[in-house]
Order: C-alpha cells, then structure tokens, then sequence
C-alpha cells in the first residue's frame, strides 16, 4: 500500500511534501495513511494505467480490510487502509493470499 501510494504521489504530485503514517494493536487492526500536500508541478510526471488504487482496493478487500482515497481539504490526496489483525495469537507460518487464483475462482 506505501509503495504504491508513493508511486502515486511521484507521478501525479511530484515535490509534494509527504507523510506515511502505519499504527496498529493486535485486536484493533492496522492503519496505513499516506498524505501529500498539494503538488507545487502540475502535471503527471509518468503514464500510468488507472489501475493502481483498483488494484490495491482489490487486494485490501482480499483480507476484509477497507481503502478510502480522495482529495483532503488542503489540496493534496490521501490514501488509507485499515487491515484486520486478529487478536488470537496467530501461527508462525506466514499465511500467502494468492490473489491470482482468488480472482480466477470469482470469476468462475
């Protein structure tokens, strides 16, 4: 979520002052918020695709999560993410979300 709202801020707000924010608690969940300030260029610096916040909507609603995006009062742009994490002790092995195949079997 960080690299790609960085991506973000780089090709559509560049020199924009930034602020990456990530606090959580087990139980609670986590919070990632990445805000720019409004842009001193105008302009995108690089192409992209429009697909970037879609994709990371997807992904975050993958693991019950939620993403808001959108312009803040100042003129700059925030994105935010809350993630689950549960509040029982979680194993030791990493749990891996093949999005790949969670979005082939939707389809189906």
């Amino acid at each position: 979520m960080v690299q790609e709202s960085l991506t973000n801020v780089h090709k559509h707000a560049r020199g924009a002052s930034t602020a990456v924010v990530v606090h959580g608690a087990r139980g609670e969940g986590v919070t990632v918020r990445v805000t720019n300030v409004r842009p001193v260029a105008a302009g995108s610096l690089l192409p992209g695709a429009g697909a970037g916040l879609v994709g990371l909507r997807e992904r975050v609603q993958l693991v019950g999560g939620r993403l808001t995006t959108g312009p803040t009062a100042e003129g700059g742009w925030r994105v935010e993410a809350w993630l689950p994490w549960a509040d029982h002790r979680q194993s030791a092995e990493p749990v891996f979300v093949d999005t790949a195949l969670n979005r082939e079997e939707r389809e189906r």
